[in-house]
C-alpha cells in the first residue's frame, strides 16, 4: 500500500506540473474549464482533479494496475481540492501575504495528496467498479471549473495576485 501511494504522488505530481501551462499553449473554451487559465488559487483545483482522473488510465495502460479504481480515484481528487484550498489558502494570504513560495505551494500539494490517497485507501472504498457517481462528481465539478472561470467571485481565493486579476 506505502508502494502504491508513493507511485500514485509521484505520477499525480507529474501530471499538475505537465499540465500547468496547457491554456497558455491552446487557449479555448475546452482548455479553459479542464486547466488553470490564471494564478489563482481556485484555477489550481483544475490541475488537481484532471491529474487524479488520468492516474486511472495511465496506471491502467503503463503499470497495467487492475486494482486501480476510477471512481475512487475521483473522489480522492476531490478531497484533495478542499484539503489544499483549506490549507493553502490561509498560508498563502496570512503567512505569505500573497507571495508565491514554490517549496511552501508544493509541500502543501504534497501533503494533501498524500492525506487523500491515504483516505482512498483506508475510508473510500465504497464505489462499485461500474458505479457512475464518481463520474457524476468530476463532470459537476468541472461545469463549476468552467463557470467559475468564466465568472469568478470577488474572494481571495478567486484572485490572480500575480497578474492582478480575476477570471
Amino acid at each position: 500500500m506505502k508502494k502504491r501511494i508513493l507511485v500514485d504522488t509521484i505520477i499525480i505530481t507529474l501530471l499538475t506540473a505537465l499540465f500547468h501551462g496547457v491554456y497558455e499553449l491552446w487557449p479555448n473554451v475546452l482548455t479553459s474549464i479542464l486547466f488553470p487559465v490564471n494564478e489563482s488559487i481556485w484555477e489550481h483545483g483544475k490541475l488537481i482533479l484532471i491529474s487524479f482522473l488520468l492516474l486511472y488510465p495511465i496506471k491502467r495502460l503503463i503499470f497495467k494496475d487492475n486494482n486501480n479504481d476510477m471512481y475512487n480515484n475521483i473522489i480522492a481528487g476531490i478531497i484533495c481540492i478542499v484539503l489544499t484550498y483549506l490549507i493553502f489558502t490561509p498560508i498563502f494570504l496570512y503567512v505569505l501575504k500573497t507571495n508565491d513560495n514554490m517549496v511552501v505551494t508544493i509541500g502543501v500539494y504534497i501533503v494533501s495528496i498524500i492525506i487523500s490517497l491515504i483516505v482512498r485507501e483506508k475510508i473510500i472504498k465504497v464505489f462499485e467498479k461500474d458505479n457512475i457517481l464518481g463520474i457524476t462528481f468530476a463532470l459537476c465539478l468541472f461545469i463549476v471549473f468552467g463557470i467559475l472561470t468564466y465568472n469568478p467571485i470577488k474572494k481571495p481565493i478567486f484572485y490572480d495576485y500575480k497578474n492582478k486579476v480575476y477570471g
